[in-house]
């Protein structure tokens, strides 16, 4: 099985991570080395990145062609949003 995996930061001790073709999204504690909070999406998730004001976090859905803004705290979708076929990266 080939897995990737997409990093973005969150702060100095959180590391948000998505599995690709795993479906899921993950918020970890560095400083523990613990799983917050998981949650599948689906979609294939791959580019994750902090809005510019930090209040969502976007990921990139490639088998949906949507990005999916999320609360970074529940790690829940607000909103997706289509942007075409199979988006893979994001940047603020």
């Amino acid at each position: 099985m080939n897995v990737s995996f997409f990093l973005a930061a969150g702060g100095r001790s959180t590391l948000y991570v998505s599995g690709g073709s795993l479906g899921r999204i993950a918020r970890a504690d560095l400083e523990s080395g613990e799983v917050q909070e998981s949650a599948d999406l689906g979609g294939a998730p791959r580019g994750i990145a902090f809005s510019s004001e930090g209040r969502h976090l976007a990921v990139a859905l490639t088998d949906s062609d949507v990005v999916a803004l999320l609360d970074p705290l529940r790690l829940e979708v607000e909103t997706t949003i289509p942007v075409g076929v199979e988006p893979a990266g994001l940047a603020f």
